[in-house]
Order: C-alpha cells, then structure tokens, then sequence
C-alpha cells in the first residue's frame, strides 16, 4: 500500500516536468520569433 501513493506522486512530478519543459521550449520559440521580428 505504500508504494501506491509513492508511484503516484513520481507520475504527478514526471508529468509537472514534462508541462515545464514544453512551456519553455515554447516560452523560447516564441522570444525567438519576437527578437527576429525586432531586428527585422
């Protein structure tokens, strides 16, 4: 019963990293794009 709530809670941070991760690589993309469009 105690390895239940541990795999639980590995899933929920394996999953909270995976959502920061694509949030920065898309936070990043889009400076990108903004900083292109300036020197432009």
């Amino acid at each position: 019963n105690y390895t239940e709530p541990r795999l639980h809670v590995g899933t929920l941070r394996h999953n909270v990293g995976a959502v920061i991760i694509t949030i920065f690589s898309f936070v990043f993309s889009f400076q990108r794009a903004i900083i292109s469009d300036i020197q432009r």
